[in-house]
């Protein structure tokens, strides 16, 4: 990607054959004919172009479409007139003569089948690739593809299911002469790709992204795979929760035997207001930051997702702004105290004083940002204890981590003595 990134039906340009596509699947083979319906606004050089059998068949063009908790046209990144280089990317492959294969995820609900707007459908006319024709169809083609994905329907029910999608991306894109071009947020939470299931957000990226390839295997064949949106939530999540939707998305690119996966960053721009009569689309739980009261002060739980990299007790560049309810706290009651306790996941290589040492680390380093913050070091107390575990975290048929539970299991607490919990 390179910073832009990030079955329905198409009225006056599909036939009867794709129409069935969209609701049950398709047929190998099979091509967009013209329907005879008026009124579909589409342009008749459009119609004529997508109706007929691509030059180069196995150049194949693929756009993987999710307009779950959308925001309004012209303002996402899944829009290909407001991406000029996902409109240079259909202009090249029309140039070829290639096809181009639309899918829709659309939010139909966790098992629905995805549909298909258009399928395997011609680019550009047959013919010489010099001929003048071809270079204007290739100037109106983002134009004509920008009216179909307009034509699909809003979605009808909430999550992203978005593997059978991407399984039926990967059996068009089967070759390294395909690209496929992901228009999402990459916040799926139904399916198979469910990031919301427990500990997954907890992970590094690239770990999330082995684990979850690893329920839900792909093969892309070497095509590219470039992302448009990554992290373009109407949901308000930090900067480190974009970046890591995009990293997530190119482990998934590298286990799935794509190619161009480190050019996937994160979407600029997100957040805003949803596209109206949407319906509501669960939220992702990234890890934050949270309070709960206690009978003798406040105790605030920071994920070790947040705040430290794998087994590191460093903390993350610009972690302290998320301690700002705790220094907040703490500054309003100059004389309140806080101790500061580190845990660890267990390991079957060293199960005690390796992972205290890690936990007293980690609590140290939270204490030392607090302090750097104006916090005296005096009122602050920090101590690791190592693996206590809230659940169990050990396979006990392998001895060998559970790496999406013991993700869970790094984590720092702050407990602030005598002080209520801020409203």
């Amino acid at each position: 990607m390179y910073g832009w990134m990030t079955k329905g039906l198409l009225a006056g340009v599909l036939g009867a054959a794709v129409l069935s596509a969209c609701d049950s699947g398709h047929t190998a083979g099979q091509t967009p004919a013209s329907r005879a319906a008026a009124g579909g606004g589409v342009r008749p050089d459009c119609a004529a172009v997508l109706q007929a059998k691509p030059t180069d068949p196995a150049r194949n063009l693929v756009l993987l479409l999710d307009r779950t908790a959308s925001r309004p046209a012209g303002t996402a990144a899944t829009d290909v007139e407001a991406n000029p280089a996902l409109a240079d990317t259909i202009t090249s492959y029309s140039r070829a003569g290639g096809s181009i294969t639309i899918i829709s995820v659309n939010g139909h609900g966790a098992g629905a089948k995805p549909r298909f707007p258009l399928y395997r459908a011609a680019l550009s006319d047959a013919g010489p690739r010099d001929a003048p024709s071809v270079e204007r169809i290739a100037k109106n083609m983002p134009g004509c593809i920008q009216h179909v994905l307009a034509q699909v329907g809003p979605p009808t029910a909430p999550g992203t299911d978005f593997y059978p999608a991407a399984d039926e991306a990967a059996k068009v894109a089967n070759n390294n002469r395909s690209t496929v071009v992901w228009l999402t947020d990459v916040a799926f939470n139904a399916g198979q790709i469910d990031l919301s299931r427990p500990g997954v957000l907890d992970l590094e990226a690239p770990a999330a992204a082995k684990l979850i390839a690893g329920r839900a295997p792909l093969d892309f064949h070497g095509a590219t795979l470039l992302v448009a949106g990554a992290g373009d939530l109407v949901q308000d999540i930090t900067p480190q929760g974009q970046r890591w939707l995009a990293a997530f998305a190119a482990g998934l690119c590298a286990a799935w035997h794509a190619v161009r996966c480190g050019d996937i960053v994160p979407a600029a721009g997100a957040g805003g207001s949803a596209m109206p009569g949407l319906p509501a689309d669960p939220k992702l739980p990234f890890p934050a930051v949270t309070p709960v009261s206690l009978p003798a002060g406040c105790e605030f739980t920071v994920p070790g997702a947040l705040g430290f990299g794998g087994d590191s007790t460093a903390l993350r560049p610009g972690f302290s702004k998320f301690l700002g309810p705790v220094i907040a706290i703490m500054a309003d009651h100059p004389k309140s105290t806080a101790v500061v306790t580190g845990h660890a996941a267990s390991t079957s290589l060293d199960p005690g004083p390796q992972n205290v040492g890690w936990s007293k680390g980690r609590a140290d380093s939270v204490v030392g940002a607090l302090v750097q913050s104006g916090i005296a070091s005096s009122r602050l107390t920090a101590r690791g204890v190592g693996n206590l575990p809230r659940i169990k975290d050990m396979d006990p048929a392998t001895g060998q981590q559970i790496p999406d539970i013991a993700a869970t299991e790094r984590w720092v607490k702050i407990t602030v003595a005598g002080v209520p919990c801020p409203r």
